[in-house]
């Protein structure tokens, strides 16, 4: 069994739990107590639910959960609430001391007050209870002083016996008047922003203003509040964990998705699109189209970032497709998009489309606006969209830090002035990446496709000093497996930045790049390595 863990941290966290959990009951059959009724348990069965549940000793489903805040507001709504009945109240934890909106405080006193050995063995129980764990999801706002800094050093804390877990973030991002709000929100989120670079694996960016939009777009509700935009954000994790709790024709879990979605260490903010929502008004009368709801993840919308999607540069996309789809709709959307003129992807990407299908269709709340639908798509993307709300941030900061504006928070917190200076740095250095993405000629060290005559095909071979390609063909033919063009996948044990198929000691391919057409003899080069070539045939004449 391949488990899932959940933290959610904050105001924002808690909120997006409690839609969230309400909905995994739903699709589950399980009612607000966890207990499941015998005309379902058959549905029970055919599904993985033990990926999110774990069992007590009287057969009741627990999520696999954890809830901190110091709002004992919000921690009284999930203690309270109509699914009170449904957490173990051992892991819904009210921190003593309250954070007053700020990040150093949150991520320093706040966390000695409540002991760091307590906070982590909390984690760590829920750990030992998996057989195999497939991943920990962090909900949390980037902006708040809670948020931001119980989410970075909790974020800490698992970079050390769970360094290769990976670690994936659903981060609510401040929208441009939010960010106006509190004095020191842009330092929040810039401090955040640092933490989630150095110790998440990936970083699902969701904006609230473009939560609004597409409320607004899709559903025609001009005022949505908090209670529809969490439950959008619930539909949007749904989908995208369906592969791991539903059987179907495609799977796509935690891991294979971060393999998918990240080509680069340097790349791991992700943006989100979800299709369609329903307003429960026309839920009867619209047709819905697989191929024209699939298109439009790829624009403003139906996307959870506002930017100008018409600029935005793709590195990876991967899909997740729920309900009534048939195989062939699905191939000619896919297909579809491949040939669109309007998808642009980054110069070293390669076009590809990673998707899983699932039998399983939306389930909508009840007593809400949306309305059901019998199929829907989300894409989680790596793109330069993310991009826009992250420089906002970044500018804002450094205005504030120029003039020395409310640093004072910081420092009176037994923080250092350096550490906002040096998180401005971590920051620009990620802004600089996506920016070189977009650039047509990008840097040689993000060159990862290989070309064979005038067709780009997809390298497949990630390799490090630590990846031991020997030893894993020798295991696989061993095992009676055809090794020829295997796909070995990222090194997850560091996962630093190397060049694809570089330094290759397998089948005597020697510095030369591995090429998987499957032809004989076939050396395949990198583009950039055929630019240098190029180069040195023009000068040496010359000279």
């Amino acid at each position: 069994m391949r488990e899932i863990i959940s933290l959610h941290i904050g105001q924002a966290g808690l909120q997006i739990g409690n839609s969230l959990w309400e909905l995994f009951c739903l699709e589950h059959g399980i009612q607000p107590d966890g207990t499941v009724p015998t005309d379902r348990v058959l549905e029970g069965l055919n599904s993985n639910i033990d990926c999110l549940y774990s069992q007590s000793q009287y057969g009741r489903y627990v999520p696999r959960a954890i809830f901190f805040d110091e709002d004992p507001t919000t921690i009284n709504v999930i203690k309270n609430g109509p699914n009170r009945g449904l957490f173990n109240r051992s892991y819904i934890h009210q921190c003593k001391l309250e954070s007053g909106g700020s990040w150093a405080r949150s991520s320093g006193a706040l966390v000695r007050k409540e002991g760091e050995e307590n906070l982590a063995d909390k984690i760590r129980k829920q750990v030992e209870s998996c057989d195999g764990l497939q991943g920990i999801m962090l909900y949390h706002s980037i902006g708040g002083g809670f948020g931001g800094g119980f989410t970075s050093k909790i974020l800490e804390l698992l970079s050390g016996d769970l360094d290769k877990v990976t670690k994936a973030t659903v981060s609510i991002l401040p929208s441009e008047k939010n960010l106006q709000s509190s004095v020191i929100e842009p330092y929040n989120s810039l401090m955040t922003l640092k933490y989630l670079k150095e110790y998440s694996n990936m970083s699902i960016m969701l904006q609230n203003s473009a939560l609004y939009k597409v409320a607004n777009e899709q559903m025609d509700i001009d005022n949505p509040n908090y209670s529809t935009i969490n439950r959008m954000i619930a539909q949007l994790i749904s989908s995208v964990t369906q592969s791991s709790r539903f059987n179907g024709q495609k799977f796509i879990d935690l891991i294979e998705m971060r393999m998918n979605v990240i080509p680069d260490p340097d790349f791991q903010f992700l943006h989100a699109s979800y299709a369609p929502f329903v307003n429960i008004d026309k839920q009867n009368t619209d047709l819905i189209n697989l191929q024209q709801i699939t298109t439009s993840l790829f624009d403003g919308r139906s996307s959870f970032i506002c930017c100008n999607h018409k600029q935005v540069k793709y590195m990876a996309a991967n899909l997740f497709f729920r309900g009534d789809c048939p195989w062939p709709e699905v191939k000619g959307a896919i297909e579809s998009l491949k040939q669109s003129p309007n998808i642009k992807f980054a110069e070293f990407a390669v076009p590809a489309y990673p998707f899983a299908v699932s039998d399983k269709a939306p389930i909508p709340f009840p007593n809400c606006e949306q309305g059901r639908s019998n199929k829907a798509v989300c894409m989680i993307a790596n793109s330069t969209a993310v991009q826009n709300p992250i420089i906002q941030i970044f500018h804002i900061s450094k205005q504030l830090y120029a003039k020395r504006s409310f640093v004072h928070w910081f420092v009176g917190e037994g923080r250092e002035e350096g550490d906002i200076s040096e998180a401005i740095d971590t920051v620009r250095s990620c802004l600089n990446t996506y920016t070189e993405a977009k650039k047509v000629n990008p840097d040689k060290d993000y060159c990862t496709r290989v070309q064979h005559g005038t067709n780009y095909i997809r390298q497949f071979v990630y390799t490090c000093d630590c990846l031991d390609v020997e030893g894993y063909i020798k295991n696989g033919i061993d095992k009676g497996e055809d090794m020829e063009g295997k796909y070995l996948g990222v090194c997850l044990q560091c996962a630093k930045k190397c060049h694809v198929g570089h330094n290759l000691k397998a089948k005597g391919i020697v510095n030369e790049f591995f090429c998987d057409c499957g032809l004989e003899n076939c050396k395949v080069k990198c583009l950039c390595q055929k630019d240098e070539e190029q180069q040195q045939d023009q000068v040496e004449p010359s000279q």
